[in-house]
């Protein structure tokens, strides 16, 4: 007599929606990607800056096969997948993809409702077990600064990094941990986050790691010399973010606390450090991110 699992597992394989089903690994060029998204619709809008992270790992040769499949029903219709497809076309990369025919239609309505990997995951199971969310952040940062996509203080983090580019960054900044560790220690006291500062302490020790030590230090224990004081500048820019009722953003960090390094390590005076400047027409343009010396 079979076992109930046995049994289980017969009923199952054996179900008519199931035989409709079929699976296949493939090479999709940038041929066939564009004719299987030139006959499909009904997707999702796309999401640009997920197809431009795809296509980084693409170029880079960091993409991975994982057994994410690109899925069609039993209509012929594709109902995951677009986002890698187009990544394909536009980079002109092939691919290698399960590729899952004669699905219920129905399944469209269930896929990615499940927790994603997050970059802290990834960190995690590359051997980050301590503050792998906080390094996460502070990889993020650094990979949109490094690029050019943070220039000002009002600049937006609208950059989609992938998890492999945020492993690839922190394997090449090691010295990330020990950053992090003192933004940990620091921000709450001084009205940052841990996610912008511990980006900017990463750079900033790299300049003098014991001048950079006692300037953060310092200034979290409040021990400035008064106005004038850089120190206190930074401090009072935190301050007046937060008591707009918000955080400041990674940019709005970037320019304030390299604006007031560079005046602490050349002793300069320095009394009010800005996010925003007026544009003369009624607006208002984020300061330059200096860079720090």
């Amino acid at each position: 007599m079979p076992s109930q699992n046995t049994a289980l597992k017969a009923v199952t394989l054996d179900h008519p929606i199931n035989s409709r089903i079929t699976h296949e690994m493939i090479t999709i060029t940038p041929e066939i990607a564009s004719a299987w998204l030139g006959a499909n619709h009904g997707n999702r809008n796309q999401r640009e800056r997920k197809i431009e992270s795809y296509g980084r790992d693409m170029l880079s040769g960091e993409w991975l096969t994982t057994g994410e499949s690109i899925k069609f029903d039993w209509n012929g219709r594709m109902i995951d997948g677009q986002h890698r497809l187009e990544a394909v076309v536009a980079t002109g990369v092939a691919i290698t993809s399960l590729v899952v025919r004669g699905l219920d239609p129905r399944v469209q309505s269930v896929l990615d409702t499940n927790a994603k990997r997050s970059a802290a995951d990834a960190l995690g199971f590359a051997g980050v077990k301590i503050a792998a969310k906080d390094i996460a952040a502070c990889a993020r940062v650094g990979i949109a600064y490094e690029a050019g996509m943070l220039t000002s203080a009002l600049d937006n983090l609208k950059v989609d990094v992938t998890n492999l580019e945020q492993i690839a960054w922190h394997d090449a900044n090691p010295d990330i941990a020990s950053a992090v560790a003192l933004a940990q220690r620091v921000a709450r006291p001084m009205g940052a986050t841990v996610a912008g500062l511990g980006y900017a302490i990463l750079v900033i020790e790299r300049i003098d790691a014991a001048a950079a030590v006692e300037f953060f230090m310092s200034a979290a224990e409040f021990r400035t010399t008064g106005k004038g004081d850089p120190r206190k500048a930074m401090l009072d820019a935190f301050k007046s973010i937060r008591d707009s009722r918000r955080a400041p953003s990674a940019a709005e960090s970037l320019a304030i606390v390299f604006r007031a390094w560079n005046a602490y390590r050349s002793h300069s005076r320095l009394q009010l450090i800005r996010s925003g400047v007026s544009d003369g027409a009624g607006g208002v343009t984020g300061v330059t991110i200096i860079r720090p010396s």
